[in-house]
């Protein structure tokens, strides 16, 4: 919302409330009514001025959103479904898939939950997508960039932090020297699983916060 015209709106409302509270030690007749009705006129004004001025925000942020999460969309789907469930689901079958996130989630998302044999599966198969993830991540990362720039922080805070936190994440893992020692692998590990979770949150509450559902903004 527009700071200016909200605090005007205020202040109508302030002087409406204040108006109203001196009617009353005046009696009743002529002067009484006109400042009832001065008073109710800027309730009114300003009450419509906040609303208005509300909705119209609200609406810009809206129109200006649907575009970009039909940029955003097919990267948060390539991200989700190729390189996470599909290629673990490749490379370490399902139940066993399945079963390290659990460990992840279970320790509070941390990498040193899985055991050295665990680290080396899961460092190998994230390997095998690093130049794909890579691309996908540089794309997601200027999507996000633009999408905080847009939305700022009074529009929703958490959005735009889990954007922030997911760029760093995505900065992390890309600056990773792939040298095979085990912090590099715990450090790929967890920002590999905490840019999944962060993307996908994002975009869920993205969608959410705006009412938007799926049919709004695919691609006929």
């Amino acid at each position: 919302m527009n700071k200016k015209i909200k605090h005007i709106g205020l202040l109508a409302i302030l002087l409406s409330v204040l108006g109203m509270a001196i009617s009353y030690s005046i009696p009743q007749g002529f002067w009484f009514s006109l400042v009832m009705g001065v008073s109710t006129s800027l309730f009114g004004v300003g009450l419509a001025v906040i609303v208005v001025n509300y909705v119209i925000t609200s609406s810009d942020k809206k129109s200006a959103s649907e575009p970009l999460l039909k940029l955003i969309a097919p990267n948060i789907k390539t991200l989700h479904n190729e390189l996470f469930i599909e290629h673990l689901h490749d490379q370490l079958g399902k139940d066993q898939m399945e079963s390290l996130i659990g460990i992840y989630e279970k320790h509070k998302r941390n990498p040193r939950a899985f055991s050295p044999e665990q680290r080396d599966k899961l460092y190998e198969a994230i390997s095998l997508k690093k130049n794909e993830l890579n691309n996908t991540y540089d794309a997601l990362q200027e999507q996000f960039r633009e999408l905080t720039m847009l939305l700022g922080w009074s529009f929703d805070s958490k959005i735009t932090s889990i954007a922030f936190s997911a760029r760093l994440s995505m900065a992390t893992f890309q600056a990773s020297s792939w040298d095979d020692e085990d912090s590099t692998k715990l450090n790929v590990i967890e920002t590999y699983l905490d840019i999944e979770g962060e993307t996908g949150t994002l975009f869920s509450r993205l969608c959410e916060h705006l009412g938007l559902k799926e049919s709004d903004w695919q691609e006929s």
